[in-house]
């Protein structure tokens, strides 16, 4: 799963492909200045395809990149607490965070498929924000507009401070256009 393997059919889609080209081939440059990505937009339009490629480039080049979807990486988190049957302690939440905080790549995928509660905004707030703190990029992935007046968005989900870190001196892309499994059937 690569970049460039990203079939486009529309010249929004190559302004995509190209920033995010850009971000991978100086991706020594990106990682080290924490270069965020956040991409919205319609469902089947390409986002996991290349945030997937993005953590494969990544590995590739010796980097710690990990892609997760947001309910499993708060279910994670969730699991720590409380005891096991035996009275021991399940986890330890600020470990697993820092382990998040730690990578080098990480992308979020699916941010806003499920509610998040005020609990759940504050983990991932905290784990965008300890990225921001050491220059880490973290891509976010979302179905959600970025802001919207009149309902859900990516930033009411994840608040306006993890928004605003992951736009200095990141990207916002938009996938704005026909999802592609639609598309595909269309045409047969």
């Amino acid at each position: 799963m690569t970049v460039t393997a990203w079939q486009t059919f529309n010249t929004k889609m190559e302004e995509v492909k190209n920033a995010v080209l850009a971000w991978g081939e100086d991706i020594e440059t990106s990682v080290k200045r924490g270069k965020s990505l956040i991409f919205v937009g319609k469902t089947g339009a390409g986002k996991t395809h290349l945030g997937m490629a993005i953590v494969m480039g990544a590995l590739r080049k010796g980097f710690v990149a990990k892609i997760v979807d947001c309910g499993l990486l708060l279910s994670e988190i969730y699991d720590t607490y409380g005891k096991d049957e035996e009275g021991r302690s399940k986890g330890d939440a600020a470990n697993l965070i820092r382990a998040y905080v730690d990578l080098d790549v990480l992308v979020i995928d699916e941010i806003g498929r499920s509610p998040i509660s005020a609990h759940g905004t504050d983990r991932l707030f905290e784990i965008i924000d300890g990225r921001y703190k050491r220059c880490r990029p973290t891509i976010v992935i979302s179905n959600l507009p970025l802001a919207s007046s009149n309902g859900a968005s990516l930033t009411s989900v994840l608040s306006d401070a993890a928004v605003s870190r992951l736009r200095d001196g990141g990207k916002c892309l938009a996938f704005d256009w026909q999802d592609y499994r639609t598309r595909a059937k269309e045409e047969k």
